[in-house]
């Protein structure tokens, strides 16, 4: 649909084009006036006032001029970041163009005419803004689509066989570390049962793996075989302990695999903190997050604690004794997946994946806070503000935060725009907020079907996920990959 409509908008604007020579050549010989350079440039309207990567557009004014030499069409960003137009013609009072790439990240555009005058430029600039639309497509690049269980085999990307991809991290050279999961919860949600075997090489039936999926060489590797479940990994860039951080289901254990050691994995444990001798029991750790201000370890376990190891020194501190509320599984548990803001560094969401709640934290400002009493703070899913309890909001919604629904959200990620992408399990489909909105920012569906489970790469209208659990960003923080579990591919989103 998109397409057509494109296609029809470029027949419209060609047309239009078209008429307006014809009807401009009968004014004194001139197409529209030339251009004038005691004159300055004027951009008074645009049409549309909206869209995305090679949008045609119509830009009305006066003194463009009719020749195009030494004439630009700039899409100015947010950070005063300049982007050429794709300029197709003028007959002095309109420009016929189209929206260039390299927009993604900035939607507030203000355009810009200049003229090349000798020496000099000629600047003409519009009074309002040119909103830019995100479009979404999803690319397998990792595996071969099946929901049948079998053993996993390390290959080359597309022939590569993963059996439970459920979690990722990348690494600065973006290495996709993919974490493998055997699930067995029991999970059902929209006729879609979770439970998802884990299998190494010989066949075998195992709890958890760890991959390494080079996108450079073209190649993937088995880093790690555990006769425990693991979970979502963390990357920290830590002077002397630069690696990946995987945490073990239960207990205080977890895994270092530092890249100056080829990422060989040493098994290690924090070291509970004062007073807390007992953290580790019936609990358990399902996400680390690393704080790039402090490169901390972060995660939020089981019964709710938030805590922070030292990887230097392995000693955790208890920060707060229960973040959120209640969940389903009793004393407040749920499985609990974190990730830190681009744009508000210190600020630590908590996706509570059993109670279908986003909450976050500010860890920079708890000095003033009762550690055993301070809940943090209810972000998104209409069961977080109290208006409805945890089964009532479970489910799938669109909208302001107060209103949305998630279904068993788990891994989340930011791009670096303060775009949250959150794998919402149980909707087959992943949804996304644009934190940087404040409270007027709203739950979105970029891309899936919600509640329908299936397989399909493509965009919008098309791409399908089968129980998404994973999600992480590339090193510049432009690109989501997915760790789309039933379907046992790695999935990567293409936002232009």
């Amino acid at each position: 649909m998109k397409r057509l409509f494109k296609s029809y908008l470029w027949m419209v604007l060609l047309g239009s084009l078209a008429w307006a020579s014809c009807s401009d050549k009968e004014v004194g010989g001139r197409v529209g006036g030339s251009f004038d350079p005691s004159q300055p440039i004027v951009i008074s309207d645009f049409y549309p006032d909206s869209g995305g990567i090679a949008t045609p557009m119509i830009i009305t004014g006066k003194n463009f001029g009719t020749d195009t030499t030494g004439l630009s069409l700039w899409y100015v960003d947010e950070d005063g970041g300049r982007h050429r137009g794709g300029l197709v013609s003028s007959n002095g009072e309109k420009l016929y163009c189209y929206v260039p790439a390299g927009l993604t990240y900035k939607r507030n555009i203000k355009l810009e005419v200049t003229r090349a005058n000798g020496t000099d430029t000629i600047k003409g600039t519009g009074e309002r803004n040119f909103k830019y639309i995100t479009q979404t497509a999803v690319t397998t690049i990792v595996g071969t689509q099946t929901n049948a269980a079998h053993a996993t085999k390390a290959d080359k990307l597309l022939t590569t066989n993963l059996s439970a991809p459920a979690y990722l991290c990348i690494d600065n050279d973006n290495n996709i570390f993919v974490v493998q999961h055997k699930f067995q919860d029991g999970l059902t949600a929209y006729g879609t049962n979770c439970n998802i075997d884990c299998r190494n090489e010989k066949n075998q039936d195992i709890a958890g793996m760890v991959l390494k999926a080079d996108l450079k060489k073209d190649e993937v590797s088995i880093l790690q075989e555990s006769p425990y479940k693991i979970n979502a990994p963390a990357y920290s860039t830590l002077d002397g302990y630069e690696g990946v951080y995987v945490p073990d289901d239960g207990g205080r254990t977890y895994y270092s695999l530092l890249k100056d050691q080829g990422y060989a994995v040493h098994k290690q444990q924090f070291i509970n903190p004062n007073g807390y001798s007992d953290l580790d029991q019936s609990n358990w750790k399902y996400c680390f997050v690393i704080n790039k201000n402090d490169q901390m370890i972060y995660s939020v376990m089981f019964k709710g604690q938030l805590i922070r190891i030292n990887p230097k020194t392995r000693k955790a501190e208890l920060l707060l004794k229960r973040v959120g509320k209640d969940g389903p599984k009793g004393a407040g548990g749920s499985d609990a997946f974190c990730t830190f803001s681009p744009t508000q560094p210190n600020r630590l969401f908590i996706s509570f994946t059993d109670a279908h709640q986003i909450w976050y934290v500010d860890v920079d400002q708890l000095s003033d806070k009762d550690s055993l009493t301070y809940a943090g703070e209810p972000y998104a899913g209409i069961a977080s503000f109290g208006t409805v309890n945890v089964t009532e909001g479970k489910g799938w919604e669109d909208g302001a935060l107060k209103n949305a629904k998630f279904c068993f959200p788990r891994q989340m990620t930011f791009t670096k725009d303060g775009k949250l992408y959150i794998a919402d399990s149980g909707n087959q489909c992943i949804r996304m907020i644009d934190t940087t909105q404040g409270k007027n920012a709203r739950v979105t569906t970029p891309i899936g079907v919600p509640q329908s489970a299936g397989f399909q790469d493509g965009g919008v209208e098309l791409a399908k996920f089968n129980w998404p659990t994973g999600v992480a960003v590339s090193a510049d923080g432009s690109t989501v990959y997915v760790a789309d579990s039933k379907n046992q591919v790695i999935r990567e989103l293409s936002i232009k």
